[in-house]
Protein backbone atom coordinates (compact mmCIF):
# COMPACT_ATOMS: atom_id res chain seq x y z
CA UNK A 1 0.00 0.00 0.00
CA UNK A 2 2.63 2.43 0.48
CA UNK A 3 4.67 2.09 -2.11
CA UNK A 4 1.38 2.51 -4.17
CA UNK A 5 0.23 5.77 -2.37
CA UNK A 6 3.93 7.12 -3.03
CA UNK A 7 3.76 5.97 -6.67
CA UNK A 8 0.43 7.88 -7.39
CA UNK A 9 1.61 10.83 -5.43
CA UNK A 10 4.91 10.58 -7.90
CA UNK A 11 2.23 10.66 -11.22
CA UNK A 12 0.47 12.99 -9.71
CA UNK A 13 3.62 15.61 -9.09
CA UNK A 14 5.04 14.51 -13.05
CA UNK A 15 1.05 15.31 -14.35
CA UNK A 16 1.31 19.01 -12.30
CA UNK A 17 4.45 19.37 -13.63
CA UNK A 18 3.48 18.54 -17.31
CA UNK A 19 0.23 20.91 -17.19
CA UNK A 20 2.06 23.81 -16.03
CA UNK A 21 4.86 23.15 -18.84
CA UNK A 22 2.27 22.79 -21.29
CA UNK A 23 0.75 25.75 -20.15
CA UNK A 24 3.80 28.31 -19.76
CA UNK A 25 4.29 26.85 -23.87
CA UNK A 26 0.87 28.13 -24.56
CA UNK A 27 1.39 31.60 -23.63
CA UNK A 28 4.69 31.73 -24.79
CA UNK A 29 2.46 31.00 -28.32
CA UNK A 30 0.49 33.81 -27.61
CA UNK A 31 3.04 36.11 -26.91
CA UNK A 32 4.75 35.67 -29.85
Amino acid sequence: MLGNASWSSTLGCLLVTLVKMAHNLKQKKYNF
